[in-house]
């Protein structure tokens, strides 16, 4: 799954054995003897350097790399990432992804967001690790990470620039870079309850009737409850905990409206989580730039004209004077290929 989610060629999971050394626990894309024989001694190399000091090395090219790499002659692109797999405080091991199959190097945004998928993967390793007894518990966390993955995937092919916004906006703000983090994180998946809707209604080629609309706030719900799965996870690694809870905080209310009228708990103002707030605003100004079936794309400068008649009623006004600082030092790329999302646009 990783593997699809981050678009690449390449993705090897080493844990820590009984000596100390990593080796290779699951692969996809490396040769099969290659993968058999890997030993790596903490310190040496990328992923022993990355055991050592705990720390992602995160390449758009060899020159990049602060280690050196293996120098295996089947890595063509020399782009690769390597973060640490911890929870609670221990290491359990390093996950790597190389190779993009679309030849683009893999940029910092790349690199944040395989921290966070690295988290949320090593809380739900160490759970089904430590809690054999709970097995039925430990398979409903591993369909609502699988469902996480699904999304965040997916969410990267129809609009990969809007975790990158929605950092940048957090960041115009002034957040502390951890919840700069936890914003872009949840701009990944904030919609994930929305694969549990009808396709025919997501799909749907025309507006949504009274109805649908309804099917289609459910959303929130539903997402709500597979993110509440991991947060129980987190129970089982203390550190994992907070992050898991902020981000449903910020699902569950991005659809929430400055005025109070939003749904689902009729929040307003300031008691609207700030990380909701950012996240709506961006949600909003992607739907209207790209389209949807039933209506045409704007132009950014039309896009952020929409969302400026709506401060203060949809939207906090000092997050949409935020995005438009942001647009205007070229944040989004009008030329970028998009793909039209056909369930969510502003105000859903």
């Amino acid at each position: 799954m990783v593997r699809e989610v981050m678009d690449a060629g390449a993705v090897s999971l080493m844990s820590v054995d009984r000596q100390g050394d990593l080796i290779v626990q699951a692969a996809i894309g490396l040769d099969p003897q290659v993968v058999r024989a890997a030993r790596v001694r903490k310190g040496v190399r990328v992923a022993g350097w990355v055991h050592e000091h705990r720390r992602p090395v995160c390449a758009s090219g060899p020159q990049d790399s602060i280690v050196p790499g293996s120098g295996r002659p089947q890595y063509r692109t020399g782009t690769f990432l390597c973060v640490p797999l911890e929870a609670a405080g221990e290491l359990l091991g390093v996950l790597n992804v190389t190779e993009p199959p679309s030849g683009r190097a893999f940029q910092i945004a790349d690199c944040h967001l395989l921290l966070e998928l690295a988290e949320t993967i090593a809380r739900a390793w160490r759970a089904a690790r430590a809690t054999e007894e709970r097995r039925a518990g430990i398979a409903t966390t591993r369909q609502a990470l699988r469902t996480v993955l699904d999304h965040v995937r997916e969410g990267r092919r129809r609009a990969p620039r809007r975790v990158a916004l929605a950092r940048a906006v957090a960041q115009e703000l002034e957040l502390p870079a951890d919840d700069a983090s936890l914003v872009a994180f949840a701009a990944a998946l904030h919609d994930v309850g929305m694969t549990l809707i009808d396709p025919e209604i997501v799909e749907g080629r025309g507006p949504l009737t009274a109805e649908q609309r309804n099917h289609v706030r459910r959303h929130i719900e539903l997402g709500d409850r597979v993110l509440e799965h991991l947060e129980t996870m987190g129970a089982e690694a203390i550190d994992g905990l907070e992050t898991i809870h902020g981000v449903r905080e910020i699902v569950l209310s991005h659809h929430e409206w400055w005025d109070g009228t939003g749904y689902p708990r009729g929040l307003c103002r300031t008691a609207i989580p700030i990380g909701a707030r950012v996240l709506a605003i961006v949600d909003a100004f992607e739907s209207l730039v790209t389209g949807r079936p039933h209506r045409p794309a704007e132009s950014s400068k039309t896009a952020i004209a929409t969302l400026e008649a709506l401060s203060a009623r949809q939207f906090d006004p000092d997050v949409v004077l935020a995005l438009r600082r942001v647009l205007e030092r070229g944040a989004w790329d009008p030329m970028a290929p998009t793909q039209v999302d056909a369930a969510s646009h502003a105000g859903r």
